[in-house]
């Protein structure tokens, strides 16, 4: 019992910690005339990145992020998902392994009770001090996990050594078939550990091939790659915050949900606590760290980047994403 309470604490400290880092962009900028306008539609965006081996190639035929979004119901999803992800759709690896990951901690700490909701309010009742958006968050996940602790979602696909739980697995997968959003992750993580627990030469070496995930990643053209790329830069790693937040906003420009409704988005921790404030957009979390003027810079490099996107201008592209050495 011990384990789990030490395992709800930590959940919970992370919780809060996102919440904290987002409560800084969470009231209405004062600046409306800043908030960007559509620009006119672009042509057929540039999707020339290096080719990977033709046996693990990204169909997106199904958009998974808007599935998985949508569902209520992890169990199912990762079902239909897996069968897709084996037969080398790079983006339906990646949202199986998301679904894992969103389900580890409850699978973990209910796969052996013979009740698990009782198990799990009997848990939660310990921690009486516990925000109340955070207890209907994780009952929330609980719910939507709950079919895991039921039955295995794998069993129509081939055997294999260690089995298909591993997150790991999936997202190597994703990884392995090019897909931009596990590119972008990848570099993410690579970065984060040659900042945090790396020595300068493996350092070095760990931000190059976070260079190079993230330039096949961007000339993919894929909206919400682009924008993970954007706050990789913004975050300290680019040479101006400024030049990571052009890249995020030509991300909101060419399609990908910069709003409230995307649990991914720019928005996440405010949205765990159901505290955003009424009517926040990305513009108001730029123009609050880098001033209106900031932001309009901002803007202005986000058409540009859109521009070159559209016309192949891939030596462009590359520029916008340059990491900081």
């Amino acid at each position: 019992m011990l384990r789990s309470r030490n395992l709800i604490l930590i959940a919970t400290a992370l919780a809060v910690l996102l919440f904290s880092m987002q409560r800084m962009v969470s009231r209405k900028s004062v600046n409306p005339a800043l908030s960007p306008t559509k620009l006119p539609a672009q042509g057929q965006r540039a999707t020339a990145a290096p080719q990977r081996s033709p046996l693990h190639r990204s169909s997106n035929s199904v958009d998974w992020g808007k599935d998985f979004d949508a569902s209520g119901e992890y169990f199912q999803f990762v079902a239909k998902a897996a069968r897709s992800a084996v037969e080398g759709d790079g983006r339906a690896a990646f949202y199986v392994a998301k679904a894992l990951r969103t389900c580890m901690v409850n699978t973990h700490l209910y796969q052996n009770s013979p009740d698990p909701e009782s198990a799990f309010d009997a848990t939660w009742a310990e921690q009486p001090n516990a925000p109340s958006w955070l207890v209907d968050k994780e009952r929330k996940t609980f719910q939507s996990c709950e079919g895991f602790l039921k039955g295995d979602p794998f069993l129509d696909l081939p055997n294999r050594p260690g089995g298909y739980n591993s997150t790991n697995y999936w997202m190597d997968l994703a990884y392995s078939d090019g897909d931009p959003l596990a590119l972008a992750s990848h570099a993410g993580t690579a970065v984060a550990k040659s900042a945090m627990v790396m020595p300068p030469d493996k350092s070095a070496a760990s931000i190059q091939e976070a260079q190079l995930d993230i330039n096949e990643a961007a000339m993919s053209g894929d909206p919400g790659a682009l924008f993970q790329i954007g706050r990789i830069i913004s975050n300290g790693h680019g040479a101006d915050p400024i030049q990571g937040f052009a890249v995020s906003l030509a991300a909101c420009e060419m399609g990908y949900d910069c709003t409230t409704n995307n649990s991914d988005g720019p928005f996440a921790g405010c949205m765990a606590a159901s505290m955003c404030a009424p009517g926040l957009s990305y513009a108001d979390v730029v123009t609050k760290s880098v001033g209106p003027d900031g932001y309009a810079t901002a803007y202005a490099q986000a058409q540009q980047l859109e521009d070159s996107l559209a016309r192949g201008d891939m030596d462009t592209v590359l520029k916008f994403v340059k990491l900081m050495p």
